[in-house]
């Protein structure tokens, strides 16, 4: 029998003792060059949209502008809503102290939250082991028309992007050994005080609490060298304290501010849905006298007998709530669940309707394309009506610029590139969670469940507006990049594994080959 065996001198100096190689440090050094020279062009980045760019206030951020007003004053508490929360208002008093209360303070506000969720989502890529894709994807986030847009409004969606961008940093932080306590407490503060920024985020406790009790297994498992399945009780009975501080602790501490909001609140929340989407059977007792209102809204809204996505006019959404929700405050909930277990299918169409709002097919009747509409169109209002008392000052302190930048034109001809984009990350985060759970990557968990939690609860309670959605875009948009890049590494692999296959024994091997018999 004959064979070919590749033999290697003991004098060659391939088989010398390594030498410390240069070039991986040297590669290291230059990602991490290239991660903070991204840095400063998203600061560039920033710094040229503030100046250039509009502000834009609607009837919500009004009410916010005057809650900044309310805050340490003479008129708390008897003039500000709880069912509002208090860190937004509270970043806006304080940009107006330090800038004045001008457009650019609300500017600088924004702008800050969205450059702060930018590093963070840049931090957790380059904490995965990708400097190089993170600089990528924070120059790519820093034109994001939308989260411009954002920045410049006088809204809470830039600053709730931040906080779901820092939830996901620390769930991948990977602290010393004897740190998941000080991982559990980075987690309550987060979850906590994002509530305190947009309530929602405090229902993400649970989740966050089940992905972190997930990466404390997988810590174990690396740690002692054993799969998942074999760790046994004591890992799991270690890491319940931690996953049952995470959970509760935060609704703990959201209670004292829970105790002052009105009822009315998230009753409003819940109607809003079922009208909006027209889920409530017009001959539903609820509706009262608002059931002949409600009828020529769903005929207005429909076509051969289909709603269009984004429902009923919002006007006539809001007539309807506002005479439905006095007679069910503090019993909306009970509403909600009766309304779509008797009706499943007008639910399911409300819901289907919502997220293809979501993914952007809402095209110009969808609040993120009205706002990114007026910050970047040099024509029409910047301002949008608002409350009557308020309305005048807020002209008056933040008169609106309308002139036309190179700036404003360029992220207005990027804004069908990301609205594709944002499509297209919907399907990478559905795909990079799948492929999570199947390998077992509680990195992946992590990237596509937070966004895809918030999504799921605004989602499946009917929140009427693309704009709630909006958050979880800069996000969606990392994992496109993060799956892209898997992909076309993969790919890379393959061809190089068949190239050496097809290839065969390289030369020096067959130089050195004996034929042994």
């Amino acid at each position: 029998m004959e064979s070919t065996v590749c033999i290697i001198q003991p004098n060659d100096p391939k088989m010398q003792p390594p030498t410390v190689d240069a070039a991986p440090l040297d590669l290291a050094f230059r990602a991490a060059r290239l991660y903070h020279l991204s840095l400063a062009a998203a600061a560039i980045v920033t710094i040229l949209h503030a100046v250039s760019v509009p502000v834009v206030i609607t009837w919500d951020g009004q009410q916010y502008i005057d809650y900044a007003d309310v805050l340490f004053s003479s008129r708390f508490p008897e003039d500000f809503d709880f069912f509002r929360v208090p860190l937004y208002p509270l970043a806006l008093k304080i940009a107006f102290f330090v800038l004045g209360k001008n457009a650019m303070a609300v500017i600088a506000t924004g702008s800050v939250f969205g450059f702060l969720g930018v590093w963070l989502l840049g931090s957790a890529i380059r904490q995965l082991g990708h400097p190089v894709l993170a600089a990528m994807c924070i120059v790519g986030l820093s034109f994001f028309p939308a989260l411009i847009g954002y920045e410049h409004s006088a809204l809470t969606e830039a600053g709730t992007f931040m906080f779901l961008a820092l939830l996901v940093r620390v769930l991948l932080w990977s602290p010393a050994k004897a740190s998941a306590t000080r991982k559990t407490a980075m987690l309550v503060l987060v979850i906590a005080g994002g509530y305190y920024f947009r309530q929602s985020i405090l229902y993400l406790a649970p989740i966050a609490a089940v992905f972190f009790f997930l990466w404390l297994l997988k810590a174990e498992a690396i740690q002692t060298g054993r799969p998942l399945r074999r760790l046994g009780l004591r890992p799991i009975c270690r890491a319940l304290p931690h996953f049952f501080a995470v959970a509760i602790v935060p609704f703990v501490l959201a209670w004292p501010w829970e105790q002052g909001a009105p009822p009315q609140g998230a009753t409003g929340l819940l109607v809003s849905g079922l009208v909006r989407q027209a889920v409530i059977p017009p001959d539903h007792p609820a509706l009262g006298n608002a059931a002949s209102v409600y009828r020529e809204a769903i005929e207005k809204a429909s076509k051969n007998g289909a709603l269009r996505i984004s429902g009923i006019d919002w006007d006539k959404e809001l007539a309807v709530r506002q005479m439905v929700t006095p007679a069910y405050a503090g019993r909306a909930g009970g509403l909600f669940l009766s309304v779509v277990l008797d009706n499943p299918g007008r639910y399911l169409g409300g819901v289907w309707r919502w997220l293809l709002a979501y993914v952007g097919f809402a095209g110009s009747e969808g609040e993120n394309h009205v706002l990114r509409e007026a910050a970047f169109n040099a024509e029409g209002a910047k301002i949008f009506p608002g409350p009557q008392k308020l309305d005048g000052a807020v002209r008056e302190s933040f008169g609106a610029r309308s002139t036309r930048s190179l700036v404003s034109s360029f992220l207005r001809l990027l804004m069908p590139v990301f609205d594709l984009l944002v499509a297209l990350g919907f399907v990478a985060t559905a795909v990079l969670f799948a492929w999570g759970i199947a390998k077992g990557d509680v990195s992946d968990i992590v990237v596509t469940g937070v966004p895809g939690a918030f999504l799921a609860m605004h989602l499946l309670l009917l929140q009427a507006s693309d704009r709630y959605a909006f958050p979880t875009y800069p996000v969606l948009l990392i994992n496109l990049a993060i799956l892209t890049h898997r992909l076309v590494l993969r790919f890379r692999r393959m061809v190089r594994e068949h190239a050496a296959i097809a290839s065969g024994p390289s030369e020096d091997c067959r130089r050195l080959s004996v034929r042994v018999e």
